[in-house]
């Protein structure tokens, strides 16, 4: 995680899938990639 800002973080995660799914989209979260920006004043 990182705080550019008190009280603003930033994540970025990847997972590599474990089975291969064909109904998986075209996006980057079917990709394994999830992110997350939260802020906290």
């Amino acid at each position: 995680m990182w705080e550019p800002l008190p009280g603003l973080n930033l994540r970025l995660d990847y997972g590599v899938p474990l089975v291969d799914l064909q109904d998986r989209g075209n996006n980057i979260q079917d990709d394994g990639f999830y992110f997350s920006v939260t802020y906290t004043p």
